[in-house]
């Protein structure tokens, strides 16, 4: 009888914690993103550069599914913040959202004055590139997988696409070939767009400064987000090697259900800083 009893309880009790926790979960998702701002001394920075600011969206996933007020509400949260650059880590779409024609001309009125770029993620690749490429087309996003660009202010922003990203440590070759297209004499401070955080340690080796990436997402309810920190070198958060910066942000909405536990999403605004 006490077995019995202990059992009823128990189980009562784990279902209560679990309806509980997916409630949170939900609603935490519901509260929106939140604005994280994270200031990274780099080496060698251009005086003209010093409190130069860069918005960074990840892993967004718009689909037919997706609120089209969600997407307005980011696009007008990230202009709000006023910065030189803004960037897109990979997974943009999750659908042919031309087919939407909302969504396009919320995301046309991204808006900084060094530009907006983005890179693939693997879901690029799932919907089709073509596709993202007439996306970024439609919407002014400048993609720039596997190549790089001397900014304004002497900085190199360099991208890769997702099928490089998960070359992880043996992407290197590849990342250097990328930055000599606009930065052969290897001096000027590079920030890297890397769909996948763990490439970074061959971008340190690589020259470059700062890596941007996502992919992770935090891994956003149990067991997946141990399962993250289990099988990432660099989950979530902000990293160093020797002279050089990661940020793996959390991404700015979410995969599959909406739902997190142990995190939130995020627009992040990095302040580079002269070291």
């Amino acid at each position: 009888i006490r077995t019995q009893h202990f059992r009823f309880q128990s189980t009562t009790i784990s279902c209560l914690v679990i309806i509980l926790l997916s409630t949170f979960s939900i609603v935490n998702v519901a509260r929106g993103w939140t604005i994280r701002t994270v200031t990274l001394h780099v080496p060698g920075l251009p005086r003209s550069a010093d409190g130069f600011s860069i918005i960074q969206l990840s892993d967004i996933h718009i689909n037919a599914l997706t609120s089209p007020d969600m997407v307005e509400h980011m696009v007008r949260d990230a202009n709000t913040l006023s910065p030189d650059l803004m960037v897109i880590t990979g997974d943009l779409i999750d659908a042919d959202i031309c087919r939407f024609p909302r969504f396009c001309s919320s995301l046309h009125a991204l808006s900084a004055p060094c530009g907006v770029y983005a890179i693939s993620g693997n879901h690029e690749a799932y919907v089709g590139m073509d596709i993202f490429q007439r996306v970024c087309r439609e919407t002014g996003i400048q993609m720039i997988d596997n190549r790089s660009i001397r900014l304004p202010n002497g900085m190199v922003l360099a991208g890769i696409s997702d099928d490089i990203s998960t070359l992880g440590p043996k992407a290197g070759p590849f990342i250097e070939k990328v930055l000599a297209t606009s930065a052969p004499d290897s001096t000027a401070p590079a920030i890297l767009l890397s769909h996948r955080p763990d490439t970074f340690d061959a971008a340190v080796n690589a020259g470059v400064k700062v890596q941007l990436s996502g992919h992770t997402h935090a891994g956003q309810i149990p067991p997946i987000d141990l399962l993250t920190l289990l099988f990432f070198k660099y989950p979530v958060g902000l990293y160093h090697n020797n002279d050089a910066s990661l940020y793996v942000t959390t991404g700015t909405a979410y995969w599959g259900p909406p739902m997190r536990l142990f995190s939130r999403s995020e627009i992040v605004k990095i302040v580079l800083k002269a070291r």
